[in-house]
């Protein structure tokens, strides 16, 4: 432990020296949650606050508070060693001629002409082609001064924009809000080569809380996690799908989550712009924003001249010249993880307090943009034949008690029902699931235990849906036997289990069953979500009448702690584009110790 700290004043002590503020205000917040019970770390993480927000004040143009040179002088009588770096004596002067108006300079006056020796009469000649363009005169002068602008202009275009190809806009660095979360989902649509059976969209609340690979083995074959953050609306969402099925066709799977804000945002020319498409992508993919007066003009010059638009990406890298040329991309791949495997710090701040809008009511009020997008994707799924699930968010215990947040939460509910079929579109987890303050890493983000819970809850309602609209298709498939490869196992080794699976005789003896075999193993007693190993989906094809054996092998978590285990299958059968869920129990039936 003193060993972490010791590298993270390491880290905020550098970042000081260089001037990176915003890098060391993240270190130092971690180091002063760390190392609570010093206050040093807290003073230190209340100087880089101080310091941070003076810096990003002056970058953005923005006054600087009455005290803020006093701020300044205090720090450096706390900290002498910051006091001497050039970081921060730049950032002092900077401060000092933020804080005043400087008057203009006055104008300087004319020296007297010359009493001497008469100058030289000018040899008259035409002017020069320079001289004309700076000094217009006539039609022919003013049009030659305009076209020589524009030609500047152009070219200044055309080299921001070859050098963003070679340079593309970066998913690291802060210079366009949203670009690190949602360019690489964009990339990695573009980039997909072949297609996949169910597609996650939405925002932040997609990717955090739906863990890929519970989904992928019950749902059956693979899965891409295309949520990205909640800026991009649904649109995004839509613009999506469509591509999707215009490249691949339509899959077999669709689930949409989305936080309650996002339902009653409305696009972002700022997102729309770093959207790696063609002009007019909106009108070939879907519902087209509600543009309101100059917002298409905007968004074709923020989308076609980087150089000249209200976006920040080539200025930011200009104010930080080492990273002009250290710009990676990032491109988001299809997975089937079963964890992201990443604890953030508890970031709740005084919500119950300050009680903001986006997370209270009572209204909701859905924005026409959401509207179009959910209508275009549920008419899709009902045109295309495959399945649209929208589950209900998960929700912090001590907001949810509020009334005003299950008001909103009601008519969110309210309003999406009108969507809904019993076919095509499906409302699952209707009912949210509530979950502690420990459980979240925020109040719309799970842990990932809390995720585990969630995901298989989902599951639960998904397999639940699909199972009445299969019964009909499905086989008599069994599963009359299950063999472990031990009678008990020792703490961190992975079992693996032998399954006889058993076909009751069809009315056509070449008739087959495929589909997928999946499992869980957890603590005998507890629930789903809370499982210690699983078994990726194993595939099968059965034959009517006969026996078929599948092994199934355990290798994804740990099972590290002596005790008796339940052992939970999936037995899983295709039935056109959805699937037939059995589920088999054995409690205690893996013993370690």
């Amino acid at each position: 432990m003193e060993g972490q700290l010791e590298r993270l004043r390491g880290q905020v002590w550098r970042h000081l020296e260089a001037g990176e503020w915003r890098e060391a205000l993240a270190a130092a917040e971690q180091l002063a949650q760390l190392d609570a019970p010093a206050a040093d770390s807290a003073a230190l993480a209340e100087s880089a606050r101080v310091l941070t927000r003076i810096a990003e004040a002056l970058r953005h143009g923005q006054p600087l508070k009455h005290d803020a040179l006093a701020r300044l002088e205090k720090i450096a009588m706390a900290w002498p060693q910051l006091a001497q770096e050039r970081s921060f004596q730049s950032l002092v002067q900077a401060a000092k001629k933020g804080a005043k108006v400087t008057p203009p300079e006055e104008l300087s006056t004319k020296r007297p002409p010359s009493q001497g020796r008469a100058r030289p009469l000018r040899r008259e000649s035409r002017p020069s082609l320079l001289k004309r363009i700076a000094r217009p005169k006539g039609w022919a002068g003013i049009a030659a001064t305009v076209a020589l602008a524009a030609l500047i202009l152009l070219f200044g275009n055309d080299c921001a924009i070859a050098y963003l190809k070679v340079q593309p806009r970066s998913t690291h660095g802060p210079e366009v809000w949203g670009v690190r979360y949602a360019l690489p989902e964009w990339q990695g649509l573009v980039e997909l080569s072949a297609p996949v059976d169910t597609l996650i969209l939405g925002d932040s609340e997609a990717q955090q809380n739906l863990l890929s690979g519970p989904i992928a083995d019950r749902l059956g074959g693979s899965i891409f996690n295309l949520g990205n953050i909640l800026g991009t609306t649904l649109l995004s969402d839509a613009w999506m799908l469509q591509y999707y099925i215009d490249k691949f066709g339509a899959p077999r799977n669709v689930i949409l989550l989305r936080d309650c804000m996002a339902y009653e945002s409305g696009h972002s020319l700022e997102l729309m712009s770093i959207v790696p498409l063609k002009w007019g992508y909106w009108d070939r993919l879907g519902p087209a924003p509600l543009w309101e007066s100059g917002e298409e003009r905007r968004l074709y010059i923020s989308k076609n001249f980087p150089l000249y638009s209200e976006s920040d990406i080539l200025s930011y890298r200009l104010e930080h010249p080492d990273q002009l040329f250290s710009q990676p991309a990032v491109t988001a791949k299809p997975y089937r993880n079963y964890s992201f495997g990443t604890i953030a710090p508890s970031d709740f701040d005084d919500i119950l307090s300050t009680r903001p809008w986006g997370l209270y009511g009572p209204s909701f009020s859905p924005s026409a943009d959401s509207e179009n997008a959910l209508r275009a994707m549920s008419d899709q799924a009902r045109r295309l034949g495959f399945q649209l699930y929208i589950p209900a968010q998960p929700e912090w215990d001590k907001l949810y008690e509020d009334p005003d947040r299950q008001a909103r939460v009601n008519a969110k509910r309210e309003w999406l029902a009108q969507f809904a079929d019993p076919e095509y579109v499906h409302l699952v987890s209707s009912e949210p699931m509530v979950f502690q303050e420990e459980q979240m890493q925020s109040p719309t983000h799970l842990r990932l235990g809390a995720a585990r819970q969630y995901t298989e809850a989902v599951l639960s309602d998904i397999v639940a849906t699909q199972n009445r609209m299969a019964a009909t298709q499905a086989k008599s498939i069994r599963v009359t036997s299950a063999v472990l490869d031990k009678s008990s196992y020792t703490p961190g080794e992975k079992p693996a289990v032998t399954l006889l699976l058993t076909t009751d005789e069809c009315a056509d003896p070449m008739a087959t069953a495929s589909g997928t075999v999946s499992g869980l193993v957890r603590l005998s007693g507890k629930s789903d979500g809370e499982w210690v190993a699983r078994a990726q989906a194993t595939a099968f094809t059965a034959e009517c009448g006969k026996n078929t054996e599948v092994m199934v092998t355990f290798s994804v978590g740990e099972i590290d702690e002596a005790g008796a285990y339940d052992l939970v299958l999936f037995l899983r059968q295709n039935a056109g584009v959805i699937s037939f869920e059995t589920r088999v129990d054995l409690p205690s039936v893996i013993e370690v110790s």
